[in-house]
């Protein structure tokens, strides 16, 4: 057991220390190194995990009785143990916390979302290539990128390695937000959005849907927004002349969504703490507000940088305008993940 941590954390070093790659040139060569890299540690982190399953006893009768639960998409979603039928445990639970402790460039890949907001096709190829060959897990279609694509270009987003999050931000009647999130499952979005002010009963009506569109498959994690992060304290105030202060808004209306049976929430990397303080460790938080140092902020008015966010304990990160706005996407991305740290 020793022997393969320490094997695990030499690799580990490895990985991260070849984490900056030559431009151009040597580009492809590093690349081709972090595949091969990334498919040991996978084999390994599931060899260490077989290993230690093998020797816990204390909660598989507890597990087995509750029986197998629908598995979300991402490392982080694994809330139960996924059971056999002889009642054997499958899957770790994996705190954010706990993963920070053990950052991997695997993690980053997983953790950051490349936001696609243009209407541009072209870009949108050209960006979603470049996310691709990085290896990067996550795109975002919002309302300019699903008009521009279509509902057979979101499809075959989905079907062309991309895990898609749809920030389309539903806010309506319960049956009509219900209809529409069960129509994106169907589709293959691997995780949705909608305004937690929508209220309890909409955000419930939205997991129903989920759950029976799903059929047993992988369903969609299920997030709440809470404030947009262009929206400031005194904006907040002036807006909504609310009793509370933005961050209790915040802090108001994940309890709300996790309480509506929601996955989590999208909320500004300033209201992380807060959140989880309330909320706990297996509630998702996905942070847009996302600016690396070298780029400009626009008009974001809670942000913080890549690193800032993961240090607070942000499970996803949202960065867009970075990339696109960039001449070499694929650069600017390296240069994201190399902020994660």
């Amino acid at each position: 057991m020793e022997i393969l941590e320490i094997l695990l954390i030499l690799l580990q070093t490895i990985n991260i220390a070849g984490d900056r790659p030559p431009h151009y040139g040597k580009k492809m060569i590093c690349l081709a190194k972090r595949f091969l890299i990334l498919e040991i540690l996978e084999i390994l982190e599931i060899l260490l995990q077989t290993i230690k399953i093998a020797g816990e006893t204390r909660s598989d009768a507890r597990v087995a009785s509750e029986g197998p639960r629908t598995t979300h998409y991402g490392r982080l979603r694994h809330r139960d143990r996924e059971v056999s039928p002889t009642g054997t445990s499958l899957a770790i639970t994996v705190s954010p916390r706990q993963m920070a402790e053990d950052y991997t460039l695997k993690d980053r890949l997983d953790r950051l979302i490349i936001a696609l907001d243009t209407d541009d096709r072209e870009k949108i190829e050209r960006i979603s290539k470049a996310v691709i060959e990085m290896t990067v897990s996550w795109v975002k279609i919002g309302f300019q990128a699903f008009t521009a694509v279509g509902s057979e270009g979101f499809e075959s987003l989905c079907q062309n390695r991309h895990r898609v999050f749809l920030d389309l931000k539903f806010h309506d009647i319960p049956n009509t937000v219900a209809r529409d999130v069960g129509t994106m499952t169907k589709r293959g979005a691997h995780m949705i959005n909608m305004h937690a002010a929508g209220g309890i009963e909409m955000m419930q009506a939205a997991r129903a849907s989920a759950d029976d569109a799903s059929s047993g498959n992988s369903c969609p994690i299920l997030l709440g927004v809470t404030m947009l992060t262009s929206i400031d304290e005194p904006g907040f105030q002036t807006t909504f002349g609310s009793e509370r202060q933005l961050t209790e808004q915040v802090v108001h209306l994940a309890r709300q969504t996790q309480e509506s049976g929601l996955d989590g929430v999208v909320a500004s990397p300033l209201e992380i703490e807060a959140i989880r303080e309330a909320c706990g460790d297996d509630f998702v938080i996905v942070t847009p507000g996302i600016r690396p140092k070298w780029a400009a902020t626009g008009d974001q008015r809670r942000f913080t940088t890549p690193a800032e966010a993961i240090k607070r304990g942000a499970d996803y990160i949202v960065v867009g305008r970075p990339v696109l706005e960039a001449a070499d996407p694929g650069e600017a991305i390296e240069k994201i993940l190399d902020e994660m740290v």
